[in-house]
């Protein structure tokens, strides 16, 4: 298993003056495939496109649409994808690491990351997880420079945040679509469906897809409780490496009758 790495992309014209950045995400909720995450950032005050909104009101085709414009605009991103396999290995390791920690330190990076590109980051809009205070807080303690709003509906209420959320949600789509299994001769069909786990096409991916030996491909997120459930009622157990261990050939192993010290 391949830690995820930030990726990024700054237009001359933002190095050296003053610039907003919003922040979201695509992907926290399903049960397949990654989480990612996504800064857009701009010149301070900058006019974005009225078209940008929050992705989920906008349609696949829109959203690739007004990606394609903002990409030749002024506009720079810093993108971190976290695959499944990843969320998997540091939720169920011994340390339990919840979502929203990961989804804190994956913001944080985004943003360190503009900071060690020599980027004048001035002000920060940031689409909540959890509690907006304590959110706000955290990010004001480790970067004190920078004018931070955590916000609800962060995406439909800053454009900066905005264009993050289509970036994120158009990345997270394509990234589905052309994902390719770890897992050596491996024979599961591509009908995910959305990958949330009340999807009936979803569900019956899970319920197609699940080998008595195997277990999943490494495209589920195995601290999903949707998981659990079918682990506990095909009466097999996942065992997970911590990300700090030595990987090897699949991103699990099922035994029956076994618990991991990783669920103790």
């Amino acid at each position: 298993m391949k830690k995820s790495q930030t990726e990024f992309y700054c237009p001359d014209e933002l190095k050296n003056v003053p610039l907003e950045m919003g922040i979201d995400e695509a992907g926290r909720g399903p049960v397949l495939g990654p989480m990612l995450y996504c800064a857009a950032f701009a010149k301070l005050n900058y006019e974005w496109p009225s078209s940008v909104n929050d992705s989920k009101q906008l349609t696949s085709d829109k959203r690739a649409s007004i990606l394609k414009k903002l990409e030749q605009l002024p506009v720079g991103f810093v993108v971190k994808s976290i695959s499944a396999a990843e969320i998997s290995a540091i939720c169920l390791s011994r340390g339990q690491t919840s979502l929203n920690t990961i989804s804190f330190q994956a913001c944080q990076e985004l943003v360190q990351r503009a900071i060690d590109e020599g980027l004048d980051i001035k002000t920060l809009y940031v689409d909540t997880v959890g509690k907006e205070e304590s959110y706000q807080s955290l990010l004001e303690r480790r970067f004190p420079k920078i004018k931070i709003t955590v916000a609800a509906k962060g995406d439909s209420k800053f454009k900066c945040v905005g264009a993050a959320s289509i970036h994120a949600k158009v990345r997270r789509d394509k990234e589905m679509e052309d994902f390719t299994f770890e897992e050596p001769n491996i024979k599961c069909d591509r009908n995910f469906g959305s990958g949330y786990p009340g999807d009936a096409v979803t569900k019956q991916w899970l319920e197609k897809n699940f080998d008595p030996v195997f277990g999943y491909p490494s495209i589920v997120r195995f601290s999903w409780n949707t998981v659990s459930m079918a682990f506990e009622q095909k009466n097999a157990t996942a065992l997970f490496e911590a990300p700090e261990r030595k990987t090897v050939d699949s991103a699990f192993f099922v035994t029956r009758n076994l618990r991991s010290a990783s669920f103790e």
